[in-house]
């Protein structure tokens, strides 16, 4: 994804994940909002908080209708998760300098049965595996799973230990395979045994339970 559409880019696939009932969500890194708007449409009557550090994007969430915080988490945990139904980390703990004591101070603040997705830059993507073991390349981007604000980096199965070290009951971890017809087709092809090496994000489906 362009850096450019970052702000704006609302992620629809996490929709199906959301429980059947829920009455507030907090969007963690949520910049202008896009997700939450594309939520509120399919649940009106929800609360809808955005949480980022960069004022400009939370001006405009306001102007969608969220309510907009802004905070940096690697300093302070709001109280605003206490009364959360749903907690997204969409693409934001890889961000900051300690994503595994945030998580865990974020969960303890939050009610039992809360539902809590993740999500996370795959470091075993077929071009960063294959620049880094044939070519000896690593080397940061404007944007995608080396944006050179990353801090940290995951795989599949460290992002899951994660998620469980915060103190949450992991349902799902979901490779989310790149677009385009040539990776859906090898995704086929390997009947989904290479399905890591082609997926750029890994979705993680959690509950405080």
């Amino acid at each position: 994804m362009d850096k450019q559409d970052y702000h704006g880019h609302a992620r629809h696939e996490i929709l199906s994940y959301l429980p059947e009932k829920f009455s507030k969500v907090v969007d963690v890194g949520g910049s202008a909002g896009g997700t939450l708007s594309a939520i509120r449409r399919a649940a009106p009557h929800a609360v809808t908080v955005c949480l980022d550090a960069d004022e400009p994007s939370l001006e405009i969430a306001r102007a969608q209708g969220h309510e907009a915080i802004r905070c940096n988490l690697d300093l302070e945990i709001p109280a605003v998760f206490d009364d959360a139904d749903v907690v997204l980390f969409l693409d934001i703990l890889e961000h900051l300098v300690d994503p595994w004591t945030v998580l865990s101070g974020i969960v303890a603040r939050l009610r039992l049965g809360t539902r809590v997705i993740v999500s996370l830059p795959n470091v075993r993507y077929w071009e960063v595996s294959l620049n880094l073991v044939l070519r000896g390349q690593w080397t940061l981007q404007d944007a995608g799973v080396l944006d050179r604000t990353h801090l940290r980096f995951f795989t599949r199965t460290s992002g899951a230990a994660l998620v469980r070290g915060g103190g949450l009951d992991l349902e799902l971890a979901i490779p989310k395979v790149a677009p385009g017809r040539k990776f859906q087709l090898l995704n086929i092809a390997t009947l989904g045994a290479a399905k890591e090496f082609l997926s750029p994000q890994n979705i993680y489906v959690a509950v405080k339970a």
